[in-house]
């Protein structure tokens, strides 16, 4: 089904919409950030001149699901795109001719820099109308140039599809990989502008995500990369000639930033009993908290160079920035030792939570913020509204604008479903299939998180009491009924399509 339904009348002149969706950032890491001063660029550009959505989520706290997501504004058992590896999931599992891009008319410019879906151009054998294939280009994109699999998740010796052609980047300082992105991405706005035409341009950092296991660096500290302990040695390596242009945010952060999450009650759980036997990771050691620092500390090093990706595009909008869209957010947020965990994929809040920042002409009250519940479904819907384009009710988001102009929709959602399926058991990463209800304030059932598990586990936290998310409640008798409607709630959001999810979510 197509995304976009028909035009919508709008005297005003269209205007351009940039997304910067960084991998991996929870919300807790970017506010520590910004309270911290360490990202002028995009406090200034975006923060302190648009809306912060408080309570913004992921339904499907994985990469390429929430890609596709994104593209969609459907959850992810309507777009198919089911975890990151085939045969359930990855690039080809998406659906490409009805997205974000195939939606938005001319004149709109459209225009990918960096991370797509997972196994993009990954095989160089596949067929040239596959994904896989390194020459492939989606369909509605007018400039198209993509990170290609498994170079993605380097820094350094990276692929990019650059509309069909391969281009290799090297190991030399100015190869960086969020460096490039931001250049490349300037580019685009630049030949935008040149050309006269509004655009939308999507921007996807690695950042802050962590860099890829080698067998070379596995090899090198003497680790197994089966081994779940393994996880807490990973990191992504920052710009270093960010040490000499910030010279004091690089030695805060290197040497200074304490590991924050330490001081939750959920780090490092103590009991983790109540949750499912499949969820209970090893007890943390000495030598794994040092590593996580490292990665901690390192992941926000990586921040610093999204900052100035950030402050290169508003540098080249110029006056086009009084007429530019922002949104910033992240495809998942993740697990830095909470529940003693090192990923996303979980319920878990801070797996599902993910910033949410929208910039731009029209928004009311610079530096709002919006405590309703929004979602990574409703970035479609929102940017085809923005383009004066009606989504069509294959949709399962809703359009953010009202929220945008000072007015709160009717019957916003009160509920919505987040979703997980494993691929491979003995992943050490993957967490077992899922389906979960997340409730809000509005809610008879206020502020819960109520998860079943494919296995017959179930969890239940009530966030009023417990926001670390520290003790189920599924074994308490006064709930049965609770879990009851919950289950029934549960039930019918994991099998809402063909336009009822919105009524389902109210």
């Amino acid at each position: 089904m197509a995304l976009a339904g028909a035009p919508v009348g709008n005297a005003a002149p269209p205007p351009n919409i940039v997304v910067v969706m960084t991998d991996d950032l929870d919300d807790g890491s970017f506010q520590i950030l910004l309270a911290m001063g360490l990202l002028p660029n995009i406090k200034s550009t975006i923060v302190d001149r648009g809306v912060r959505f408080s309570n913004s989520f992921a339904t499907h706290p994985l990469c390429a699901p929430s890609r596709a997501t994104f593209l969609t504004g459907q959850y992810a058992h309507n777009h198919g795109v089911l975890n990151n590896e085939p045969p359930v999931g990855g690039v080809a599992r998406l659906v490409d001719a009805s997205t974000t891009a195939t939606a938005l008319p001319y004149p709109y410019r459209k225009g990918h820099v960096g991370k797509y879906l997972n196994q993009y151009g990954s095989e160089s054998t596949a067929a040239v109308t596959s994904p896989l294939n390194p020459h492939y280009v989606p369909p509605g994109w007018d400039d198209w140039r993509a990170l290609m699999d498994p170079s993605t998740y380097s820094m350094y010796n990276y692929q990019i599809n650059a509309n069909g052609q391969v281009e290799q980047h090297g190991s030399a300082p100015e190869d960086y990989q969020t460096a490039v992105l931001g250049d490349i991405a300037s580019r685009f706005v630049t030949d935008s502008l040149t050309q006269g035409r509004p655009f939308f341009l999507s921007v996807a950092t690695l950042a802050p995500h962590l860099e890829a296991w080698t067998v070379e660096l596995a090899q090198q500290r003497g680790l197994n990369p089966d081994s779940y302990r393994s996880l807490w040695n990973l990191f992504v390596r920052p710009d270093p000639r960010q040490q000499s242009w910030k010279p004091s945010s690089w030695t805060m952060l290197a040497d200074q930033l304490p590991l924050y999450p330490g001081v939750k009650p959920s780090f490092n759980e103590a009991d983790v009993r109540d949750k499912p036997l499949s969820m209970q990771r090893p007890l943390m050691l000495a030598d794994d908290i040092d590593w996580l620092t490292l990665q901690y500390r390192t992941r926000f090093l990586s921040m610093l160079s999204v900052d100035d990706l950030v402050g290169t595009l508003a540098t080249a909008l110029g006056s086009e920035l009084s007429n530019t869209v922002w949104i910033f957010t992240s495809d998942n947020g993740f697990l830095l030792g909470e529940h003693r965990m090192s990923q996303k994929m979980a319920a878990y809040e801070e797996s599902a939570r993910v910033p949410l920042y929208i910039a731009g002409p029209g928004v009311a009250g610079p530096a709002r913020t919006v405590d309703a519940m929004a979602l990574n479904n409703d970035l479609a819907p929102t940017i085809t509204e923005f383009a004066g384009v009606l989504p069509s009710t294959s949709v399962d988001g809703r359009s953010l604008v009202p929220f945008l102009k000072g007015s709160t929709p009717p019957d916003w959602r009160q509920r919505f479903l987040i979703e997980h399926w494993q691929v491979d058991p003995l992943a050490v990463v993957d967490v077992p299939t899922y389906s979960a209800l997340r409730t809000g304030s509005g809610d008879k059932y206020q502020s819960r998180l109520y998860a079943e598990y494919l296995d017959g586990s179930v969890e239940l936290y009530d966030l009023r009491t417990d926001s670390y998310e520290l003790q189920s409640l599924h074994n308490d008798p006064a709930r049965v009924a609770e879990i009851a409607a919950l289950h029934s709630t549960l039930s019918a959001l994991k099998a809402c399509g063909g336009g009822n999810c919105q009524a389902l979510e109210r």
